[in-house]
């Protein structure tokens, strides 16, 4: 069998040539099984796909189905006790992880399939992404896994007791836990979409996570760099006893199985050198397995990885060769570092997970054009950046897509700072309500009124353009908090109309609609309250407390039998408490004396 060359060309911007020990297979019979594999594979994980779809469908027709089956979701039951779906699908995942290795990650993970899908259609486009090789970078997911499943128990349950005895100040910046309230179930749902994207976040994500990924850090590059649930399946794999073996005795050397692993793995090395392979991104595709010729390779029980040593003799594998010096490593990792500071949250709408990926992304790129001046001859993906020292048209867009990148990191970054800042400013008021709306006849402080303007101005600046800021685009959150600090600086308009905006964005939050009624009395502006207090309860929501304001605002405006209406609708949407039922008596009979006369 003659040996196949296979060219790649490194991230940093060199081209060189790699000779694998790949052979021809002339009969085609691993060829032909491995197409085989992957088919059957891609027919499993589309299946996930439908089963996904059934089950929102389910929902959507009959009003409640089954809690989602979100691996997130497991949060809730370490913080909150309420064991769900998600929280037994993990532990399931651990334990097929434990026996089986990331047997789940190969055959049954949604973001696998899409990442499976967009690495099969970039390469029907003939385009063959390289497999990106960092090491601090790779800790990411076990930083996620901490993060989400580890630190808010530790926080509750260890760091905050000892703080608050030895040091009180950290406690109170670490800010109060919600106390554990002991144990639940939720295994049904009216509310599936709850706490999940919306389409306008949840496709964006998609093809970051899809395409972009892939392609800049090839195939399972999320899985690599961004998945939180790979920082537990990662240790768990490296104990687990289904294991990809070899018969040596059939293994001919050809490096097949390498060539064919997605996943990077070096298959022949580590067979040859343990009798199977132990890299713990082996997602257990078998693609391996598959390609072999001499079926060789399969899927058996073995003595764990982390128990495994080399056979007496056996050259080890090389080791990983990685694509960035240290420094290189540092500054990669600082930037992802910014990155994830600076989108986290951004404007309400990213979530942590997209925040990960597109840092991971962010940082690659910028590290990938920084390299660039300084290299005589660059490819990336089949485009050639530089020859002979000489910018060609890709290099130029690929350095100004870094550009772009870099200026849009910086600009939310000032964004979230500008929050960030008006956030402590704002937890420095102490105003209280009563004093804001002048019930309080000891009033606002000067001190408070000061504060809330200098927090006022940084949420100003984080506010979009057209509305004085230099954002994007609005961050609702932010809305009723200006409004607050407008009301406690004594500027009313403007507080009426950050709350008009506000309540306009959160239409059932009904407390923005009372809210905003009071800021308009402050002005003396009767009508106009009553006019915002009607079109507001105009919707047959239950409305308690605009319900109640409304009612006495007409008890005091000469129209008791309106106000006793809207008294009652609020006792029959649940509100019976003493007050209502003293302005509904008081309201009744005045209206009955006006019926008299």
């Amino acid at each position: 069998m003659k040996p196949v060359t296979t060219a790649h060309t490194a991230a940093s911007g060199s081209a060189r040539t790699v000779r694998l020990p790949v052979l021809a297979d002339p009969v085609g019979l691993g060829q032909a099984r491995l197409r085989r594999r992957r088919r059957f594979r891609a027919a499993v994980l589309a299946g996930v796909w439908l089963l996904m779809i059934a089950h929102v469908t389910h929902w959507a027709v009959t009003g409640r189905s089954v809690a989602p089956f979100v691996l997130s979701d497991a949060m809730k039951t370490l913080e909150l006790g309420q064991v769900n779906p998600g929280f037994l699908l993990f532990a399931a995942a651990l334990l097929v992880t434990l026996v089986c290795g990331r047997f789940l990650c190969g055959w049954a993970c949604h973001m696998g399939a899409l990442q499976d899908l967009c690495a099969w259609m970039l390469g029907k486009a003939g385009v063959r992404p390289r497999m990106f090789r960092a090491r601090l970078l790779g800790y990411v997911p076990l930083f996620l896994a901490v993060y989400m499943f580890i630190w808010p128990t530790a926080k509750r349950v260890a760091l905050l007791p000892a703080l608050e005895r030895l040091w009180p100040a950290g406690a109170a910046y670490l800010g109060p836990v919600q106390p554990f309230p002991g144990w639940s179930t939720k295994f049904m749902t009216t509310e599936l979409w709850s706490g999940l994207p919306s389409a306008a976040v949840a496709i964006p994500f998609l093809l970051l996570c899809g395409f972009a990924t892939v392609y800049f850090l090839g195939a399972r590059g999320l899985c690599r760099y961004g998945c939180p649930y790979g920082g537990f399946f990662l240790p768990v794999e490296q104990i687990a006893v289904g294991r990809v073996v070899v018969n040596a005795d059939l293994c001919d050397g050809c490096g097949r199985c390498t060539a064919a692993c997605t996943a990077g793995v070096r298959v022949l090395e580590e067979t040859r050198a343990y009798g199977m392979v132990v890299d713990r991104n082996c997602m257990r595709s078998l693609d391996c397995v598959a390609a072999c010729p001499q079926e060789a390779l399969r899927l058996g029980v073995a003595r764990p990885a982390i128990m495994k040593n080399a056979s007496a003799g056996a050259d080890l594998p090389p080791k990983v060769r990685y694509d960035l010096s240290t420094r290189a490593e540092l500054a990669i990792l600082a930037v992802f570092v910014l990155g994830l500071a600076a989108t986290r949250g951004l404007y309400g709408v990213i979530p942590l997970l997209m925040s990960v990926t597109i840092s991971v992304l962010s940082a690659f790129v910028l590290w990938r054009a920084w390299t660039l001046p300084t290299t005589r001859d660059a490819r990336f993906v089949g485009v050639e950046l530089k020859r002979a020292g000489r910018w060609r048209p890709g290099g130029i867009a690929f350095v100004a897509l870094a550009a772009a990148v870099g200026v849009l990191l910086a600009h939310s970054a000032a964004v979230r700072s500008a929050q960030c800042w008006g956030g402590v400013l704002d937890g420095r008021v102490s105003t209280t309500r009563e004093q804001a709306f002048g019930v309080d006849p000891s009033g606002v402080r000067d001190e408070d009124r000061a504060t809330a303007r200098r927090a006022l101005w940084w949420y100003t600046v984080a506010a979009p353009v057209g509305a004085g800021g230099v954002a994007l685009l609005p961050t609702p959150q932010t809305e009723p908090r200006m409004a607050w600090l407008a009301l406690v600086a004594g500027e009313y308009r403007r507080a009426e109309q950050l709350l008009r905006c506000a309540a306009g964005r959160f239409p059932d939050n009904d407390t923005l609609t009372g809210e905003l009624a009071r800021v308009i009395l402050l002005r003396d502006d009767v009508r106009s309250a009553l006019e915002t207090l009607r079109a507001a309860c105009a919707d047959n929501r239950p409305r308690g407390e605009s319900r109640r304001l409304l009612g006495w605002l007409l008890l005091n405006t000469g129209d008791p039998a309106g106000a006793a209406a809207q008294f009652e609708r609020v006792m029959r949407d649940g509100g019976n408490d003493p007050q209502t039922l003293e302005l509904l008596h008081i309201a009744q009979e005045m209206a009955a004396e006006s019926a008299r006369k």
